[in-house]
């Protein structure tokens, strides 16, 4: 029996031994495996720094390239004549880029073909530009050659009587004329006419530095905005009439409107502030009705209550409020004029808490304002 438990505690201080080796094997192997990983994860990481900055380097490469080409092709538009070019009709031919090009052989091939297109698209577009002034020109010269014969001529060409008297007006301008021969004359006939409302307000004929001026900051590209602002500044956007209240970012997905045979004549003012207020009411029992706790389930982590805001067109209720007034107070009848402003004006006061002074324009003027 002794011998039997000395053997099974030597068994077990083998076993211990043994697991003990075991375990600090283990150990070695973890504390290696994570020095390892470690190691792997730098590796990684510097691997991905340098690829992040060599695509850096690549885009900063293609950017300078491109801007390259851009002011290239800038420098080469300056070349061209509107009062020399002529329809180009053929059709531009690509080079192909070599495979074993250097670096400035590709950007060379690539200025070539980007050119070759420029020069077919811009030229055209001068001449279509010319073409039209030339029209306009000549239309100008035929109503002073053709004195009275003019009419005919205006019912057979393909040109309504508004186009006709908006070219005249271009072929007749002279700071158009200059800026033709500058290659200045911008590309749409329509901001060529409103440059012609222009040049009295401005005094573009009496004012030189003032022309000049004009002159200088004209090119083909200008537009009609470019005219405008250049003049009176930008244009300040009118408020919307429609607001949501507390909504930053609102979605429409409901639209009421309102239609009457007149434009705003007909249309009775104080039902539109009584729609107002039963479609607020009905949002506000909706969203009460429709809450998370009575839905039995949410649609957000966070259980935040939708939020519905109710849109009015105030400025046009308004607008309305007053012509309706205007309506009533010129009635014929006295004793209708005095019933149905009474009934207005009250029916006004219920819904909106307001009088109907409160919204008319102060320069009205109508004695009938003065009573409540």
């Amino acid at each position: 029996m002794t011998k039997t438990n000395g053997k099974v505690k030597e068994d077990i201080e083998v076993t211990r031994e043994f697991l003990q080796s075991l375990a600090n094997s283990t150990d070695n192997a973890y504390e290696k495996f994570s020095k390892l990983s470690e190691t792997s994860s730098n590796i990684v990481k510097e691997v991905e720094e340098k690829e992040k900055i060599l695509q850096l380097e690549k885009q900063k490469k293609k950017d300078q390239q491109e801007n390259n080409i851009r002011d290239t092709i800038k420098k080469f538009s300056n070349k061209f004549d509107m009062n020399s070019n002529k329809m180009i009709v053929e059709r531009v031919v690509c080079e192909k880029v070599s495979k074993n090009a250097t670096d400035d052989q590709v950007i060379k091939t690539r200025t070539n073909n980007i050119q070759k297109f420029y020069t077919s698209i811009f030229n055209n577009i001068l001449v279509g530009v010319k073409s039209i002034y030339n029209v306009c020109v000549e239309l100008y010269n035929a109503e002073q050659e053709l004195k009275d014969d003019f009419g005919i001529l205006k019912q057979v060409l393909p040109l309504s009587e508004t186009t006709i008297a908006k070219y005249i007006k271009i072929g007749k301008s002279e700071l158009l004329s200059d800026l033709y021969k500058l290659n200045k004359l911008p590309e749409s006939w329509t901001t060529q006419y409103y440059i012609t409302t222009q040049v009295t307000k401005q005094n573009l004929n009496s004012d030189e530095t003032a022309r000049e001026a004009f002159i200088n900051m004209c090119s083909i590209y200008t537009t009609q905005k470019d005219v405008f602002e250049y003049f009176y500044g930008e244009k300040q956007k009118s408020p919307s009439p429609w607001e949501y209240g507390d909504l930053s970012k609102p979605v429409d997905f409901l639209k009421v409107a309102i239609e009457s045979d007149n434009r705003l004549s007909g249309l009775e003012p104080n039902t539109l502030f009584y729609i107002r207020e039963r479609v607020e009411e009905v949002v506000e029992d909706a969203l009460k009705e429709m809450s998370v706790d009575k839905l039995g389930y949410s649609t957000d982590h966070m259980d935040k209550p939708m939020k519905v805001g109710v849109a009015f067109n105030e400025q046009l209720a308004n607008g309305i409020t007053t012509l309706t007034f205007d309506w009533i107070t010129k009635l014929g009848s006295k004793e209708l004029r005095e019933k149905y402003l009474t009934a207005f004006k009250k029916k006004f006061k219920e819904i909106t808490s307001k009088t109907v002074n409160s919204v008319i324009p102060n320069n009205i003027g109508y004695s009938d304002l003065k009573s409540k």
